[in-house]
């Protein structure tokens, strides 16, 4: 248990390198365009981390409202490949579809940011949480 606390801390501290290195990076190579990268940097790490934590992290560890939060995530998945096939029809009014989409994108992945932390944080929390009391435990011989 102790290396999926390691796995999870690991999990969490990548969010917040995910935004500063491309303010970083940007600042480095005198590019101030790689702060818009910013949010491309944090939603693929959160997605692979989404996923990983999907198909290997046991339910007891998952915080209550990964479920919800999956369900958000694969909802706009699907809406953004509709965005993708109206931005290549010739449809009128798909343009404007596409540019909602953007604009909601630019709101609700700040959101779903922040909201994927959280989920992170109170995962490692518990994780901590119950290898403290099964040493608590060992100690007092309560568990051979």
């Amino acid at each position: 248990m102790k290396e999926l606390l390691i796995l999870k801390r690991i999990d969490f501290w990548l969010q917040p390198i995910a935004v500063v290195a491309p303010m970083i990076i940007g600042s480095i190579i005198k590019e101030p365009w790689l702060a818009m990268c910013i949010h491309f940097s944090l939603g693929g790490v959160q997605a692979v981390s989404c996923l990983l934590n999907r198909f290997f992290l046991q339910n007891e560890y998952r915080a209550g409202s990964r479920g919800l939060y999956e369900l958000v995530l694969l909802i706009f998945a699907i809406i953004g490949v509709f965005a993708l096939i109206a931005a290549n029809g010739n449809k009128s009014g798909s343009e404007d579809f596409v540019i909602m989409y953007l604009l909601v994108m630019l709101v609700a992945g700040i959101v779903m940011g922040i909201w994927y932390m959280i989920l992170s944080f109170k995962e490692y929390d518990n994780i901590e949480r119950l290898i403290k009391q099964k040493e608590t435990a060992n100690e007092n011989n309560l568990i051979v």
